[in-house]
């Protein structure tokens, strides 16, 4: 079998003044594996992804402003997604809102790799009152064959005074189809949910699909417990990956003291072109969480015991067929204590065993 080679190339359009200076006026980062491409926009202070493809289908799975009037082409009897362009990533710095069109100057560009992952990290200094004393740097790798871009941003104050950030989304892009065309699958991507949606910690993978053109982009969030957030079309268009914002029942905020630095969690995104929706979580995604994500639990000697939980997502909806079917399936994936959380009792409070 051919392996399939990594590669990424950058592009650097220059402007050259009347003083004879060389300007810069637009970087093109372009990361392509053969399997996914993404090409992100550094220009008059802003960044946005461009393009977001899949490799042998032709149409952009993001939204991009057309710069000239009437610049729409049917596709199979739709449009493709011409509207405003993606902010790349948001939050909020001492409660200012900021994105990738607050205002950034490209401090550097330079290829990073982990493990098997290769790609880059754009380091961007701000230059606008709510960003002005801020340095990010946003890391994006993917991965040899795998339709796969993980992304995550770090974060460094370079002010003199504690920086406050919350409402943290590491990802932030807008859909080429809108919210009519669009099916989340949520709960792990196993359970069909039409319209906005904002997801919670079951949502480590939120399927977003076009229930007629057969394609779909996979979110994938590794915040660790509640304070995952994700959420498809609030806006009519908009996904983000990130972190529970302040008005949530798990709120997430870090402060960072002059000079210092946090990391956030990654993301990832997973594109397909396939009827069944799940095909991408079988596929790719549970190759790319077995051979690159980094858990923990493959590289320890000793396992610990493993648990199943009937309460989620079941609760007290059970029976004799589906405890069977579950302890099977359970044990054959390596479970060793299985617990009938509730439903088996002829009350609550009372514990007495329901026998029918």
């Amino acid at each position: 079998m051919k392996k399939a080679i990594y590669f990424s190339v950058l592009f650097i359009l220059i402007k050259i003044t009347a003083s004879g200076q060389n300007v810069p006026i637009v970087q093109e980062v372009k990361i392509d594996n053969g399997a996914i491409s993404r090409i992100i926009i550094l220009e008059s202070g802003k960044i946005t992804t461009r393009s977001l493809r899949l490799a042998g289908y032709p149409y952009n799975f993001v939204s991009i402003e057309s710069k000239e009037p009437g610049n729409h082409k049917p596709v199979e009897g739709y449009y493709e997604g011409h509207g405003p362009d993606p902010e790349e990533f948001s939050f909020n710095a001492n409660d200012m809102l900021v994105n990738g069109k607050t205002g950034w100057k490209t401090v550097e560009v330079k290829k990073i790799k982990d493990g098997k992952g290769s790609g880059y990290a754009l380091v961007l200094s701000g230059t606008a009152p709510g960003n002005k004393d801020l340095l990010i740097e946003v890391d994006y790798l993917a991965y040899p064959n795998l339709p796969v871009i993980r992304k995550k941003i770090i974060f460094e104050n370079r002010g003199k005074e504690d920086l406050k950030l919350d409402n943290i989304d590491i990802e932030s892009l807008t859909l080429a189809w809108d919210n009519t065309h669009n099916v989340v699958f949520k709960d792990y991507a196993r359970y069909k949910h039409l319209g906005q949606y904002t997801g919670d910690w079951n949502d480590a993978a939120v399927i977003l699909h076009h229930m007629d053109m057969d394609r779909g982009i996979l979110l994938g969030n590794e915040a660790p417990g509640v304070i995952k957030r994700t959420t498809s079309c609030l806006d009519g268009r908009t996904f983000k990956i990130g972190l529970t914002h302040i008005e949530q029942d798990f709120p997430s905020r870090v402060w960072l003291s002059a000079g210092e630095k946090w990391e956030s969690p990654w993301s990832f995104i997973a594109l397909y072109n396939d009827k069944n929706p799940r095909a991408v979580v079988d596929g790719p995604v549970s190759e790319f969480v077995r051979n690159h994500m980094g858990i923990r639990l493959a590289q320890i000697p000793v396992k610990p015991t493993f648990v199943y939980n009937t309460w989620q997502p079941f609760r007290s909806k059970i029976d004799d067929k589906l405890i069977r079917e579950l302890a099977d399936a359970a044990a054959s994936c390596g479970v060793q204590e299985f617990v009938i959380d509730d439903g088996w009792q002829t009350n609550n409070g009372d514990w007495e065993i329901d026998y029918k």
